[in-house]
């Protein structure tokens, strides 16, 4: 039997159009390897923050409120305002979703979630990057930086 000449299965049209047409951001975040909202690898162990304060402050490009946003969860997306993201950036220039922060024991990873101007940390676009204390990050024409410190200085002004 020749399976080349064979016609697609109605189940088969349906699946290469919806992959091809009607991509969710659910198929999206699956293809790079990463879970619905912002999940990220699944060979990480995500956990909320317990020993360490995580902060993300909106530096430049942005005039949201408030600036400063606690981490307290071990996915955390950052997305434009009204895209139903955890923190919502005021900026034409960033994505609905576009980039999750997740949290394991001893690590701080950011995710860029297929945006479309990307998410930039150090002058580069990255996918994906470990983020470290005082690491900046750009989304559209909005800075940020993180803030990881030991629980004991809790410098905290706005939970997430």
């Amino acid at each position: 039997m020749n399976f080349a000449s064979q016609s697609p299965s109605v189940i088969d049209r349906l699946l290469l159009l919806y992959h091809r047409y009607f991509r969710p951001i659910t198929s999206v975040l699956w293809s790079y390897s990463l879970g619905p909202f912002g999940a990220l690898p699944s060979d990480m162990d995500l956990c909320a923050p317990r020993n360490m304060t995580i902060t993300i402050s909106v530096t430049k490009g942005s005039p949201s409120n408030p600036l400063v946003y606690q981490l307290t969860k071990a996915r955390t997306s950052i997305g434009r305002a009204g895209g139903g993201a955890d923190i919502e950036i005021d900026d034409p220039q960033v994505s609905a979703l576009h980039c999750a922060v997740g949290v394991t024991q001893d690590m701080v990873r950011l995710c860029d979630l297929d945006s479309a101007n990307g998410t930039y940390l150090n002058g580069e676009r990255v996918e994906a990057a470990e983020l470290e204390h005082l690491t900046e990050f750009c989304l559209g024409s909005t800075w940020l930086v993180v803030t990881i410190v030991p629980k004991h200085f809790d410098v905290s002004e706005n939970s997430i």
